[in-house]
């Protein structure tokens, strides 16, 4: 790109490159904006019946990474001190006058800089990539030891007193586990015209603040209401992007 072209130009142009020239991805982080932070969570309960910290994968997927990020430090810094070595004392001034009369090193100034967009949305799509890859090494994990989940609403929400029982889980999708609310009336009320519907959010929203709305279709309608949050959503793995939605709904 040129430095002609407006930042948003170059951003999005970044991010393309650094996708693998993936468009979906570009689309993806034009479209899709999940609430920042989601409107609710899951706590995560063990076979036992033990509550689980959803910290503790996450640790262990940031010490691997330290580590390796360690060791190719390592590798560096002998280099970078091979070349501070070799750079004479007169090279050294990198040194600006504040606005006290001071001379201030200049990297105080440097690291204050504000990040351009294109490095701005480069870094987010980044934290997205990481955060899906650490959620589907967990949600597969629970998969198996049969964990289950609870939902926890924002405080800022009020539950609102429904006749309806409300199930937490996570349904599979391609590489990554869904978010979903399931909403059920009591036995006694089912019969043979009892229906379940699919609810599919709109954007810039998610289920937990969809949750009344849910209890009370399912409450007037007396039907079943199953509604389920888009890769990149809440508590849902993957990212935003158009044919990874319409696999979800699937």
């Amino acid at each position: 790109m040129c430095c002609c072209c407006p930042p948003a130009i170059n951003a999005l142009f970044c991010l393309w490159f650094q996708s693998g020239c993936s468009k979906g991805s570009v689309a993806g982080a034009l479209t899709f904006f999940p609430p920042e932070p989601p409107l609710y969570s899951f706590d995560r309960y063990s076979a036992e019946g033990e509550l689980l910290r959803a910290e503790d994968e996450e640790e262990k997927h940031e010490e691997k990474e330290d580590s390796s990020r360690s060791k190719s430090k390592k590798k560096k810094s002998k280099k970078d001190k091979e070349e501070i070595n070799n750079i004479e004392d007169d090279e050294e001034l990198l040194e600006i006058v504040g606005p006290t009369g001071y001379v201030e090193p200049l990297e105080e100034h440097t690291s204050n800089k504000k990040k351009s967009p294109s490095q701005e949305l480069t870094d987010r799509a980044k934290e997205l990539r990481r955060r899906a890859k650490i959620r589907y090494i967990r949600d597969s994990k629970d998969a198996e030891n049969g964990v289950t989940y609870r939902l926890v609403l924002d405080p800022r929400l009020a539950r609102p007193s429904s006749l309806v029982n409300v199930e937490a889980v996570k349904i599979p999708s391609k590489n990554s586990y869904i978010a979903s609310l399931i909403y059920r009336i009591p036995a006694s009320r089912v019969g043979p015209r009892t229906r379940t519907m699919i609810y599919s959010h709109g954007n810039a929203t998610d289920i937990g603040a969809m949750f009344q709305l849910q209890a009370i279709l399912a409450q007037s309608l007396e039907c079943n209401v199953v509604c389920y949050d888009y890769s990149g959503y809440g508590e849902s793995g993957g990212g935003g992007q158009e044919k990874k939605t319409k696999t979800d709904i699937k």
